[in-house]
């Protein structure tokens, strides 16, 4: 991750002492696409400002969507649709 965000790769937004995430944008022929890869706060309510802001980032830089990876109950509280799974395995 800080290999990512050093090379441009990615992008660390923080607001000190209430919650980090780190971004990604991606440009695709017909739309653009940020990704919350990582994300993490002292609160539930942190994270609901976090993720605002990154909606309103959106708006303002012509993002057409907004994804996040995060946990099921994100799905409620930040109004998200599913639209993938992501499934694993134990390594013995």
């Amino acid at each position: 991750m800080l290999i990512a965000v050093a090379r441009g790769q990615s992008t660390l937004w923080v607001e000190r002492g209430q919650f980090a995430a780190v971004v990604q944008l991606q440009r695709y022929p017909r739309q653009r696409v940020l990704t919350i890869t990582y994300a993490g706060g002292v609160s539930l309510a942190a994270l609901v400002r976090a993720f605002r802001f990154a909606r309103d980032w959106c708006a303002v830089n012509g993002v057409d969507v907004l994804r996040a990876y995060g946990r099921p109950g994100w799905q409620r509280v930040l109004g998200l649709e599913p639209v993938a799974r992501i499934l694993q395995t134990r390594v013995p």
